[in-house]
């Protein structure tokens, strides 16, 4: 079970890191080329919602299991992936 949560994590990793970069660029085009903006600001939301899904998938399978190493490592992921996504939706708001 730890391989298949390592694994999302990994992906949730991606799936965030292309959310800010995304909603970044939409910030950076945002005057001169609103309609680019908009579309990195709808992209980066999308990858937002790929790393929630996944998450709820992960928790989802660590859920009511025995193995301590997986839970352990599911709750770091969890605390960590949380503050990333908050930040995130911190910036989409303030766009």
């Amino acid at each position: 079970m730890i391989d298949c949560i390592t694994w999302i994590a990994e992906q949730i990793s991606e799936e965030l890191m292309d959310s800010t970069r995304y909603i970044h660029e939409a910030e950076k085009w945002r005057d001169k080329h609103p309609e680019l903006a908009e579309l990195y600001k709808e992209l980066s939301a999308e990858e937002l919602n790929h790393a929630e899904r996944l998450h709820e998938e992960g928790t989802k399978i660590v859920d009511g299991s025995d193995d301590h190493d997986t839970v352990v490592v599911w709750e770091w992921e969890t605390e960590r992936t949380k503050k990333w996504m908050a930040e995130i939706k911190v910036m989409h708001e303030m766009w």
